[in-house]
């Protein structure tokens, strides 16, 4: 695992955003349903998940350099999608994790690590899965990530 700013194992992250897409097409392929992942993927995608997006020392913190959020898109790319961003595209102020070591939380300084990402036809209406909404519990105290929540409607 990459943490902090020791990126020796950046090459091997970007391998294994690979090899996680191929693995969830292949079983989207397979069994012709949507997929779904999620949990700490460690990448701030966007500006918006960032609370001090344009810092000089952001490009070269683990989960925040441009080979990750590069990668992090191929992903979205390939017929994925980030579903907290797709139905919340202006969201702001939205983080899963916070720097315990500067306090980060109770500020709000924080980064948005935390995914639900699924097949883009989850968000269709040809789909027997209605996504109804996705958001964070920040109040949840007793980690450095807070949970995110899913809530689908299955028929």
């Amino acid at each position: 695992q990459m943490q902090g700013k020791n990126l020796k194992r950046l090459q091997y992250r970007i391998q294994w955003d690979l090899d996680l897409l191929n693995f969830m097409k292949k079983i989207e392929k397979r069994r012709g349903v949507p997929v779904l992942w999620l949990g700490d993927l460690n990448v701030a995608h966007k500006r918006l998940d960032v609370y001090n997006y344009g810092a000089k020392h952001l490009l070269k913190q683990a989960g925040c350099t441009l080979e990750e959020r590069e990668s992090f898109s191929k992903q979205l790319e390939a017929g994925f999608v980030d579903i907290f961003r797709c139905l919340h595209p202006d969201a702001q102020g939205h983080y899963t994790y916070w720097s315990t070591r500067t306090r980060a939380r109770e500020p709000n300084r924080g980064l948005r690590l935390d995914y639900f990402v699924g097949s883009s036809n989850l968000l269709g209406d040809h789909c027997n899965v209605t996504v109804k909404d996705s958001y964070m519990l920040p109040d949840q105290d007793g980690s450095d990530h807070c949970p995110i929540v899913l809530e689908m409607e299955v028929s």
